[in-house]
């Protein structure tokens, strides 16, 4: 008969508070468009040009080519291919509305050029809109050779082709920078 008290009183606590959690849930609505797109995949590549309002995103797959020797590869294997670039370039406009997020914040510094911890109310600005990955970041935050998450949008009722070069996006995450980029190379012979 207990249980059956303690979960009478779980659910009057629950019914009662769940009308405000709702209300809260619509306060926090990061993009006012947001159900005019819908979420169509992710896209994970390098930047490699940026004009005013579009990106320029490069995916990179792996494919492996075949062997002009068909034959054995040695000690009763198969011969392998070679892994082979493929490259695949998207154009990627942001959305009214839409976010740049950074993935991890760059170090804080004073005057002096001293890494300072950010304040917890500073934290908190940077996380905002709450539900969304990341901290706070702007389209001139973007730079070529870094690498991305594009989540990829399409207006509600119009259908994507499965070959699509341009593309929408609601949301562009810094993840990092490509260190191996011709642009990052270090001049070894100096």
């Amino acid at each position: 008969m207990a249980h059956f008290g303690v979960r009478l009183s779980l659910l009057l606590i629950l019914s009662i508070s769940m009308p405000t959690l709702a209300d809260d849930a619509k306060k926090e609505t990061p993009n006012p468009d947001a159900g005019k797109y819908v979420v169509v995949g992710n896209l994970v590549g390098e930047i490699v040009k940026i004009e005013k309002d579009t990106l320029t995103v490069r995916q990179t797959t792996y494919t492996l080519q075949r062997p002009n020797n068909p034959g054995r590869g040695g000690r009763g294997r198969p011969a392998m291919g070679r892994p082979k670039a493929v490259y695949h370039d998207y154009l990627v406009k942001l959305t009214p509305g839409g976010l740049v997020r950074l993935r991890k914040l760059d170090p804080k510094r004073d005057d002096q050029g001293k890494i300072v911890p950010y304040t917890a109310e500073e934290l908190k600005e940077l996380r905002q809109p709450l539900g969304v990955p990341g901290y706070k970041g702007e389209f001139g935050d973007l730079k070529i050779d870094h690498i991305v998450e594009v989540r990829v949008v399409t207006e509600r009722g119009t259908k994507m082709e499965p070959n699509q070069k341009n593309v929408l996006a609601d949301r562009i995450t810094i993840l990092g920078t490509d260190n191996n980029s011709a642009n990052n190379k270090v001049d070894r012979n100096r």
